[in-house]
C-alpha cells in the first residue's frame, strides 16, 4: 500500500486524510502499519514526536514520553529494520520499537 506525505498530512490510498500538528519529517510502512517522525521546530518542547497509524488511518500509538539529556531533544528519524522500526533521537540515543505497539525492544547511544 502506498502512501502520499504532504507537509502535516498523510494522504492514504483510500482518500483518508491524517493531519498532524508539525510537518511530516520522515515515514515508514512497516506491513500495515506507517510510523510518521514530525519535524518539531527548535523553539518547541516535544519529545514525543514519532506516531504510527494503521492503512485506514487509525492512530495506532505515540510513542512514550522518555527522559532525555535535553528537554528539547526530539526525535529526528525512524527507519524500517525489518521487524522493527529504529527511532533516532537528537541526544544520540536509539530505540528498536514494535511497529504495533510502541513497545521499545532495544535502546542504546548510537552517536
Amino acid at each position: 500500500m502506498s502512501y502520499t506525505v504532504k507537509k502535516n498530512t498523510l494522504l492514504l490510498p483510500s482518500g483518508k486524510e491524517v493531519e498532524f500538528e508539525y510537518p511530516i519529517l520522515q515515514a515508514t510502512d512497516l506491513g500495515g502499519v506507517i510510523v510518521i517522525c514530525l519535524a518539531v521546530p527548535q523553539n518547541r518542547k516535544l519529545n514525543e514526536n514519532v506516531y504510527a497509524v494503521d492503512h485506514e488511518g487509525t492512530l495506532l500509538w505515540q510513542v512514550k514520553p522518555v527522559k532525555h539529556v535535553y528537554d528539547k531533544s526530539s526525535y529526528v528519524g525512524v527507519t524500517n529494520t525489518g521487524k522493527l522500526v529504529r527511532l533516532f533521537n537528537w541526544d544520540g540515543m536509539v530505540y528498536d520499537v514494535d511497529p504495533k505497539t510502541g513497545v521499545v525492544a532495544n535502546s542504546y547511544w548510537g552517536k
